[in-house]
């Protein structure tokens, strides 16, 4: 425990009564629980920001290397959308389904595959 003074904020000796500062009476602090906190919440803490900078360089990452290649013309839009037909015709449905709506289709290489 300390003691704060009300009227400047300078935190004094535990034996002090009066503040050494500006004279006037000082006030008891508890100090403990003021800094006191679960190690849980801490440890809780990190994990969240630790998860939260591994996305958003995942995320930086994943734009880079989308942005970094030239998209596809009209003409291999067409035949990538043929092949993924013809996986769909074959049975391969669920694929078929993810290549259409999650897979980013580039024509030119990006940075990563051409160093």
């Amino acid at each position: 425990m300390k003691k704060k003074c009300p009227q400047c904020k300078l935190v004094n000796y535990p034996t002090a009564i009066i503040c050494i500062r500006c004279g006037s009476p000082v006030l008891w602090i508890d100090t403990d629980r003021a800094t006191e906190s679960r190690p849980g919440s801490r440890i809780l803490r990190r994990v969240a920001i630790c998860i939260m900078v591994c996305i958003a360089a995942l995320a930086g990452f994943y734009i880079s290397l989308v942005f970094s290649a030239q998209p596809l013309e009209i003409e291999q839009r067409m035949i990538v959308r043929s092949a993924i037909e013809v996986l769909d015709d074959k049975g391969f449905t669920s694929e078929a389904m993810l290549l259409r709506r999650l897979a980013v289709f580039r024509s030119t290489d990006n940075w990563l595959n051409a160093s």
